[in-house]
Order: C-alpha cells, then structure tokens, then sequence
C-alpha cells in the first residue's frame, strides 16, 4: 500500500511539473517531465494494476489516487471505477478514505460515470460519513471521521482533507468551478439530483461575486440562476432533453449568447457578465 501511495504522489508531482514548464514556456522541461510521469505511469501499472483493474490491495484510496493521477490504462478506467463503486456499496455506502483518499473521491466517482454513487455518500449520517459529524453537532469538519471519540490531542474541529468535501459541493452541485486560473473563466455544469434538492451558492473571486441557484425536478435540471462578475466569460452546461430559454427567451439567435451542442446533446453556452435564468 505505502509504495502505491508514494508512485501516486511522484506521478502527481511530475505531472504538475510537466503543466507549470509547459505554462511557463520550458518546453525541453516540460517534455522530461511528461516522459517521467509515463515512466512512473507504467511501472505502476506493472505493480499495482490486474487484469480486471482493481488497484493495489483493492482499497478504496488505491482506486482513487490511480484514477486521479492517471495511473489506470484507459481501457481499464471504467472498471477500475466500478471496483471503487462497489467497495463502497460492499460497506453499505460508507467511505474508508483519510487524508490522501478523500479529497478526490468525489470528483473521481463523478469524472468516471459513477455520479449516483458519489451522490448517494452525502446525504449518509451513520459513521463514518460527513453527516455523522454534523449529526453529532459539528458545524465545520472534523479531521478524523471519529472525532467525537477519538484521543482529542490528535483531532482538529475544523480541517481541511476531511473538508475538501466543501469544493465538490461548489463545483458540482452548485456549479461554480474556474475554467482558467482565477476564474477569468467560469465552468457552469452542474449536477441536481433530486436526493440533494435545490443548492443557492456564492463565490467572492478576485473579479467579484459568483452566483447560482440550481433546482430541478425529477426528470433532473430544470432551473439554472446565474450571476457573472465583470470581465469574465461563463461557460455553462445544460442537460439534454429540455428545450431551453433564458429570461423566458429562446437562446438562438441572441447576440449575448453563444450557444452550441455538446457531448450526448448537451447545450453548451459562452455569455459575458450579469444576471441569467435558464428554465425549459
């Protein structure tokens, strides 16, 4: 387990190496650090991955950190999710992750077809789960899943791994994730889910305020309110199977919208700053 963890952490180190060099203009650097992340990409895969791509010693940190850090072959990525689906299903829809694990977990699920699963992790009040700190009247997160009877000496009320639940909540559910450093442009796609329900969220970046409300029904999305700083560009998602307006207009032909179709019909649209609603 240890040696995954630590081919896990160099993969992910020279991959941000690899992205700040190519940012940066070093490209000889940046072709070094592309060809060292394959490196360790295939003797990882050596080691840790089977056939039927569990990872590791199957654990549900082992699947994460390799399907975060591009540690799985492609044509294993889909299993390997639903290995990490599974075991968490086989706990009864309890998590095992700690500080490495638990950060990506969500995002992980959600970026590999297995968004019913993450969903279904928060709205859980039994332990180990966020919930159970909250039904044991935390009003922060904790940072060890028994904080209420773990050694005190070791036990942070307010911690960020354990936390990192906060940034899925604006990223997915609320739908407010930067598209470039410093949200000079904002990704808008957000996940509803009638278990979650409606989510109101703000975001004070460096340009000003981000706004949405997100609110739907059982068929999914049917409601998407959208307020955009000056000086930036929204890119925002919306389902199929709707036939969308904004403001009660169609999006086509609009001058302050671009609009497109996207992956599995999706409405994909670019617009600059104020205040949107989208509803069928």
């Amino acid at each position: 387990m240890a040696a995954s963890l630590g081919s896990s952490s160099a993969a992910y180190a020279a991959e941000l190496m690899w992205r700040m060099a190519a940012v940066t203009g070093r490209y000889a650097e940046a072709e070094r650090c592309a060809e060292q992340h394959q490196a360790i990409a295939r003797a990882f895969n050596a080691a840790f991955v089977r056939p039927d791509g569990v990872v590791g010693n199957g654990s549900q940190t082992s699947h994460v950190l390799a399907l975060k850090f591009g540690l799985v072959p492609d044509e294993l990525r889909k299993a390997t999710a639903s290995h990490l689906a599974s075991e968490i299903a086989t706990r009864g829809m309890k998590l095992s992750t700690g500080f490495l694990g638990t950060p990506y977990l969500l995002d992980v699920l959600c970026g590999h077809g297995q968004t019913d699963t993450a969903i279904a992790l928060l709205p859980q009040t039994d332990y180990p789960s966020w919930g159970y700190m909250i039904r044991k009247g935390a009003t922060s997160i904790w940072e060890r899943w028994n904080g209420d009877v773990g050694d005190v000496a070791m036990n942070s009320y307010n911690h960020y791994a354990l936390g990192a639940v906060v940034g899925f909540l604006f990223r997915r559910l609320a739908g407010i994730a930067p598209a470039e450093p410093g949200f000079r442009r904002i990704a808008v796609n957000p996940i509803f889910d009638p278990r979650i329900g409606r989510v109101e969220a703000e975001y004070d970046s460096c340009h000003g305020r981000i706004a949405t409300v997100v609110a739907g029904d059982e068929c999914g999305l049917s409601r998407l309110a959208v307020t955009i700083p000056a000086n930036t560009t929204a890119e925002v998602h919306l389902p199929s199977g709707r036939k969308w307006r904004e403001d009660g207009r169609p999006l086509e032909p609009r001058q302050d919208i671009c609009a497109r179709h996207g992956r599995s019909g999706e409405t994909v649209m670019e617009f600059g700053s104020g205040d949107y609603l989208f509803e069928p």
